[in-house]
């Protein structure tokens, strides 16, 4: 089950608060309930979009399983630095924000190509757990070079940055919860971070969780050194985006179950009931 559908459909909205003028966030609007109504400002009822998207977190049902908690942390963590990326423009990802600083275009590059060498690795032990072999405690610079991607040429185009941490992240979250159903996932103790003691492969999704904090982080004062502070209409959909993170999390807590876009619904008639 892919998330890809949810994805776009949740861009949709975020983008429809993005572009909202300041103009937009003026003035009340009317809040029913059954027969009761009520006036609030608009900027009340847009944080009140969250509120739907949470709710439909809620009713989804956690199943038993470490592996599907792990990738929770991840997505949570991928959607607060995709809505940073998302109002962005190329000239300003590639701009340096100060000497000796990177750009976001080389944070990202960063960030993306370290999780493409977990997603290697996780994808050279899962071949060996099928096999029934015991994993590897490293595996070769050949191995893992043979499977990279390559490309020498920095990303700039925010939509393409975030199209590939969609695709990295759900790639580490499926082989995660792969590795916990062929009995690798706490044992052995295979897997290594940063020299020789080797860790469980369940620890690596907390440190890809970590990692994309770290680097949302950095975007955030390389946009602040390059004096963009973020409109209202960007915190308000910084606010739907960890919801939407949580309702993701829930998704994959419930063994990815079908409908997840149809969940959207109630937070867009939100949206439609202000404008």
């Amino acid at each position: 089950m892919s998330a890809m559908g949810f994805h776009s459909r949740a861009d949709v909205l975020l983008r429809r608060i993005l572009e909202l003028s300041d103009q937009d966030l003026e003035g009340d609007f009317w809040w029913k309930r059954g027969d009761q109504q009520d006036d609030y400002t608009r900027v009340h009822g847009l944080y009140m979009v969250s509120e739907h998207i949470l709710a439909a977190a809620d009713r989804l049902t956690p199943i038993a399983g470490e592996g599907t908690a792990l990738a929770a942390h991840v997505v949570r963590a991928a959607w607060d630095l995709r809505v940073l990326l998302m109002p962005l423009d190329a000239d300003l990802v590639a701009r340096e924000p100060r000497p000796e600083e990177w750009s976001i275009a080389q944070a990202m590059d960063h960030m993306l190509g370290s999780q493409e060498f977990w997603n290697i690795l996780f994808d050279l032990w899962l071949e060996q757990a099928r096999r029934g072999e015991a994993l590897a405690f490293r595996h070769s610079g050949k191995d893992i070079a043979a499977q990279r991607s390559g490309g020498e040429e920095l990303v700039g185009d925010p939509v393409a940055l975030v199209s590939e941490l969609d695709e990295v992240v759900a790639h580490g979250c499926r082989a995660v919860v792969e590795a916990e159903a062929l009995g690798v996932l706490l044992e052995p103790e295979v897997g290594f971070n940063r020299g020789p003691v080797p860790v469980p492969l369940g620890y690596y999704p907390r440190r890809w969780a970590a990692h994309l904090r770290e680097h949302t982080v950095q975007v955030e004062k390389s946009l602040a050194w390059l004096g963009r502070e973020p409109a209202e209409q960007q915190r308000i959909a910084r606010v739907t985006a960890g919801a939407l993170g949580e309702l993701e999390a829930a998704w994959w807590r419930a063994g990815r179950p079908s409908d997840l876009e149809a969940s959207l619904a109630p937070a867009e008639q939100q949206l439609d009931s202000l404008y």
